[in-house]
């Protein structure tokens, strides 16, 4: 019989997700409207949460498109 945990993403809620984007946590809301930011993958009561890698891969997109002048 195996022990081990299953290995879980790490995850991300609002406070979390306003640090990775160097947001307030009032502004997750209004970003989350933006294109291509992520569905969050699960919620836990009314609390959305997104996958960490989810949150990178939108932040690093989002920072070449205003390093490239796309985004105003």
């Amino acid at each position: 019989m195996n022990n081990e945990r299953p290995r879980i993403p790490p995850l991300c809620g609002t406070k979390e997700v306003a640090e990775l984007l160097g947001i307030t946590r009032q502004n997750v809301p209004n970003t989350r409207k933006t294109k291509g930011f992520p569905d969050p993958i699960t919620h836990i009561g009314k609390r959305p949460f997104w996958l960490e890698s989810d949150i990178l891969e939108f932040r690093d997109k989002r920072n070449h498109r205003k390093s490239e002048g796309i985004l105003r």
